[in-house]
């Protein structure tokens, strides 16, 4: 508690540059209370003027919390302060507020509205596994999470009332946390899961990747998937497509090859093509992305479900993504009969197509989903989305703090399915992989927002940045 209450001090001082202010500190009766009773102290004793609220009032030893010796708890000011601590509730909160609670959090909103919030642990009135919150939680400037980041913080709608979400030691034993399953992906990280680049390495040492992409309706999906592979550091990449695509996306990616395919008149893979498709998933290629742009006409889907689900040899590795997704959701038991240890990349609706779920069912409860459905499936879940998750068959998963409304255009999953190909391509684990792909695309978008804000980026635009994403990833 000490640690937590002098954890959260330090960050609101850091904010304000260490200059001294005031503030209010809303005091529950649990230890999140305590919390903040300890963070007063230290800001008191830092030459801040320190107000403390108690809405449910509780015998607090003066001994213990050093505050109140000189602190007395009074209503909720409404005078000016600089910044609001929020110490009401922490992460057992599961019910709407009421009472004493709510009113306190009223007379907040009307007196201190635009005032800075820190919160300790969660906001109060977030649910700290689900992400749900009560319409009555204050949105946070700063939320500062004790120990480790609770799952709750990057689901919606927490994570909108979060803000910079701060995680503190406060002094729990490395090994308390060996057996949590669940982590956020950082950098440190995924550092550990990026391939190597040794000085002497070429095209051979980093892999050929056979792409399965893209049809006349839907052209730019195996471009941008696969100049995202090499903009991952791929060695080779095949594309296969329709010979119209072909002729398209050739002048765009020269560095690619290329085995264009037999097309219906509407541009769409031909059943023609499954003998030359067969012939090229037996070559020695380290990885298949497959589903990017194919679209989900009738000869189509009987090309797709002959090489997935008929027993075909693959590649060790492989990436299924959007139309791949989609045709595999129409074969009953599709998951029993596809080889184990591919990634499925899922958004929201794919993956309801694939559970047999409504979209409300699927974000509803996206990390329990994920993690089930990784096992029952045996395959790498990633479960695109804000904070995309990336669930492993022996049940680790992976949360991406990315949240940047600059990915919300037409593409970027395409790039995404193409850089976690590149990845595995190179050696990468599928989860591994896949954690590290989604880090690095998040990134990539996150270097673009000072230039772009929130909106006014394509998919293509990520290409260039991918490199520069992994360079920091690594270190370099």
């Amino acid at each position: 508690m000490d640690n937590a209450g002098a954890a959260v001090a330090h960050s609101v001082q850091s904010w304000r540059g260490g200059v001294p202010g005031a503030a209010l500190v809303l005091v529950g009766p649990g230890n999140n209370g305590g919390d903040g009773l300890v963070c007063a102290e230290v800001l008191r004793q830092a030459g801040w003027h320190v107000a403390l609220h108690m809405p449910l009032r509780r015998e607090r030893d003066s001994g213990r919390f050093r505050v109140l010796r000189s602190t007395a708890p009074g209503a909720v000011l409404s005078e000016p302060v600089d910044v609001v601590i929020d110490a009401l509730l922490g992460t057992g909160a599961s019910r709407p507020l009421t009472g004493d609670v709510a009113e306190t959090l009223r007379a907040v909103r009307a007196h201190h509205a635009t005032t800075p919030v820190f919160a300790i642990d969660v906001p109060s009135g977030v649910n700290a596994d689900t992400g749900w919150a009560d319409p009555l939680t204050l949105p946070a400037r700063v939320t500062v999470t004790l120990g480790a980041a609770k799952v709750g913080l990057y689901q919606l709608p927490a994570h909108e009332l979060c803000g910079a979400i701060e995680v503190a030691d406060i002094g729990i034993p490395g090994n308390a946390l060996e057996d949590l399953h669940t982590c956020l992906s950082d950098a440190e990280l995924v550092r550990t899961f990026l391939p190597s680049r040794p000085l002497d390495g070429h095209k051979g040492t980093f892999g050929k990747l056979l792409v399965l992409a893209g049809s006349l309706s839907y052209c730019g999906a195996p471009f941008l998937s696969s100049m995202a592979a090499a903009r991952s550091g791929a060695g080779l990449i095949r594309l296969a497509t329709p010979a119209s695509v072909q002729r398209l996306v050739a002048p765009r990616f020269a560095e690619a090859t290329f085995a264009p395919l037999p097309e219906t008149e509407d541009g769409w893979l031909a059943r023609a093509a499954l003998p030359r498709v067969r012939d090229l998933v037996s070559e020695d290629f380290d990885c298949l992305l497959l589903g990017p742009g194919l679209g989900q006409d009738w000869e189509t889907r009987s090309v797709v479900e002959t090489i997935l689900l008929g027993g075909e040899k693959l590649p060790d590795r492989g990436v299924i993504d959007a139309d791949g997704l989609n045709i595999l959701s129409s074969s009953p038991d599709w998951y029993r009969h596809l080889p184990p240890g591919c990634v499925l990349t899922p958004h929201a609706a794919e993956f309801g197509r694939l559970a047999n779920l409504s979209v409300h069912e699927v974000l509803a409860d996206r990390f329990g989903l994920a993690r089930a459905k990784a096992a029952e499936w045996r395959q790498v879940v990633v479960a695109k989305g804000a904070n995309t998750i990336v669930a492993a068959p022996d049940g680790r998963m992976a949360v991406d703090p990315g949240v940047n409304p600059l990915l919300g255009t037409a593409g970027t999953g395409d790039v995404l399915a193409g850089t976690i190909a590149g990845l595995l391509t190179q050696g990468a684990g599928a989860w591994e992989g896949a954690v590290a792909a989604t880090r690095a695309s998040s990134l990539a978008a996150e270097n673009l927002s000072a230039a772009y804000g929130t909106a006014g980026m394509i998919a293509s635009d990520l290409h260039a940045q991918l490199p520069l994403a992994f360079k920091s990833l690594r270190g370099d």
